[in-house]
Formats: structure tokens, C-alpha cells, sequence
């Protein structure tokens, strides 16, 4: 039996034959390279030691996921695609409900990853012996690459094996960070990374217009999830509790913690100044606590570095962990 595997970026085209030393060290299991692409590959393996080998998986840090191969297709018309697709989720998954995962590894291909799966779900839905759903665990998997396709499945034993945890991101948006007057460029590229890493709200309160806008057009993006306020009265709307950060509170991370448990499930705002000034008595005044971070060292952390440091500890929190 035939296994896709594809690779973390961080692998850089090891991972396979990382595996197939540790199978054959580890389990004594040999198996042979069918395709190895560098961040994806294909494994021949006994049938017998199919399951033995996808559960010892779990332990190769390198693979992100996990296909059973149903087929190879060579005709890579979106027709016979289409038709491979369905043949196997009615092989595999009848009745059941299904997610379609596309790649389109060749980006030559006419058609788009998004506008293969639509037309296989549009397919699925008109035949009927499977219900399509973006959520299930039984995932159709269909690889597009120069010169064949692959199709393949992986059921709820699969993928719960490379399920990643995560926070949930409804969280974060709990979260609104108000940053005053950032003036360099530097600095505001490093809190728009960190709010489309994490996921929160970023209020930025009379920005340096010159940096922030030569940040935008070097990220490609327009505000999406960034807000520019220009009155202090507006700084803090719809926000349920304001916590000052600031290295010359007197408070520290208790008091934060016990804060944060308190208001759990409301929106906090953390208030923060900018890389040469800490945040100004107008705006302290409308906060209804300040906090200081870290040790008392007398250095000042950077603007983003405050604010990651105060997810860090808030997170886990709202999210049930601690």
C-alpha cells in the first residue's frame, strides 16, 4: 500500500529518508521510496504494517499529514479528477460526511486548489452518497502535480493523529491592543505581524501616518484588522477593562493574572506607550489598572515585546488552561 506523506518547511527535504531510517531502525520495517518531492513523498508499505507504521507517525515531528493513496491519475483533465475523487469517497467514506483537500503543486494547472474542490463538492452534493463538510475528519485528498494526480484518504484515525492544538482564535479577538502615537516603521511592522500571528485587535492611536503607511505597502495589505484612532475619547470603545502596561506601574503579573480570570470572556484592552515614551497620563487616567512586566532590571522592553509577553500569560488563561 501506497502512503502520501507531506513535510514540514522546516524538514528542507530530509524528512523521508529520516523516516525510512527510523522505520527500519525503530519498528525493524522496511519500506521503499515511490516519490520523494522533497516536502511531500510516497511510501510503499506492507499491508500488514499499515496501521503500525501511521501510528508510529505521531512521533516524526517533519510530517504535517497523512494520505492513504487510492489511486494515481495521469489524465489530469478536471473531469477525471472529479470522477477519481468521487470514486474513492464512495469507496471509502459512503453515507459519511467528508472534507475535500486540495494541492495544486503544479501552479501551471488551468484551475485553482479552491476551484477543484468546489466543482468535486458541487459533483458530491448533485450525486448524494456522501454529505460534503469543511469540518469532518474524513478528508479526500486530491494532489495536482506535473504529469499525474494523486487521490487519496485519510479517516478520523488518521487525522486525529496530526491534529494540532491550538487556542481558539474567538479568543484572541477578545484581546484589543492600543498602542499610542507609534512613530517608527520598525515598530509598527512588528505589532501588525504579531496581530496577524495571534490574532487580536490592533488599535493604534495617532500613528507616525508616514510609517505606518509605508509598512502597509511593504506587507501588501490594507488596515483589515487594524484600527486608527485619532480621538482619545474613541481609543477605548467597546472595551470592558483597560490595563495600562507600563514599567513604572506597580503591580505586576499577579495582579494582571487575577485581572485577566476576573473579566474572563469580556474584551480587554491593553494599553501600551510607544518605543521612546510610555504611555501618557491621558490615557492612564481611562485605564482601570497598570501593570509592569518582568523583572525589575530598569530596562524597558520594545512595544511588541510587552505586548507578546502579555498574551503569553493571558491566553492560556481565557483559554480554560490554567
Amino acid at each position: 500500500m501506497d502512503i502520501l506523506l507531506l513535510f514540514e518547511p522546516f524538514s528542507k527535504n530530509r524528512c523521508m529518508d529520516y523516516l525510512v531510517k527510523k522505520l527500519s531502525e525503530g519498528l525493524g520495517i522496511e519500506v521503499s521510496i515511490v516519490y520523494n518531492w522533497g516536502l511531500r513523498g510516497i511510501l510503499k508499505v506492507g499491508d500488514a504494517h499499515v496501521p503500525q507504521v501511521i501510528d508510529f507517525l505521531r512521533n516524526i515531528s517533519c510530517i504535517s499529514m497523512t494520505y492513504i493513496v487510492r489511486s494515481y491519475v495521469y489524465d489530469r483533465s478536471i473531469e477525471k479528477l472529479v470522477d477519481e475523487a468521487l470514486e474513492t469517497i464512495k469507496a471509502v467514506f459512503p453515507g459519511k460526511e467528508v472534507a475535500i483537500e486540495v494541492r495544486r503543486w503544479d501552479k501551471k494547472y488551468p484551475l485553482t486548489s479552491i476551484e477543484i474542490a468546489r466543482l468535486i463538492v458541487k459533483a458530491l452534493t448533485e450525486k448524494g452518497f456522501a454529505t460534503p463538510n469543511l469540518s469532518s475528519h474524513n478528508i479526500i485528498f486530491v494532489g495536482v502535480d506535473k504529469g499525474l494526480s494523486v487521490i487519496g484518504y485519510a479517516d478520523e484515525g488518521i487525522t486525529r493523529i496530526f491534529v494540532r492544538g491550538g487556542i481558539p482564535a474567538a479568543i484572541a479577538r477578545n484581546i484589543i491592543a492600543v498602542i499610542e502615537r507609534p512613530q517608527t516603521d520598525y515598530e509598527i511592522m512588528d505589532l501588525i505581524q504579531l496581530s496577524r500571528a495571534i490574532g487580536f485587535r490592533l488599535r493604534l492611536y495617532k500613528p507616525n501616518e508616514k510609517a505606518l503607511r509605508k509598512v502597509l505597502d511593504i506587507l501588501g495589505i490594507d488596515l483589515d484588522n487594524i484600527e486608527v484612532v485619532d480621538s482619545l475619547d474613541g481609543v477605548l470603545k467597546d472595551v470592558d477593562i483597560a490595563i495600562a502596561l507600563s514599567m513604572y506601574a506597580k503591580d505586576d503579573e499577579k495582579k494582571l493574572i487575577d485581572l485577566v480570570k476576573t473579566f474572563k470572556g469580556k474584551t480587554i484592552a491593553f494599553v501600551l506607550g510607544n518605543e521612546y515614551e510610555d504611555v501618557s497620563l491621558d490615557l492612564r487616567s481611562k485605564c482601570v489598572a497598570e501593570v509592569r512586566l518582568g523583572p525589575l532590571t530598569g530596562f524597558a522592553m520594545r512595544t511588541s515585546t510587552a505586548l507578546a509577553y502579555a498574551l503569553g500569560v493571558t491566553l492560556p488563561i481565557l483559554a480554560g488552561y490554567g
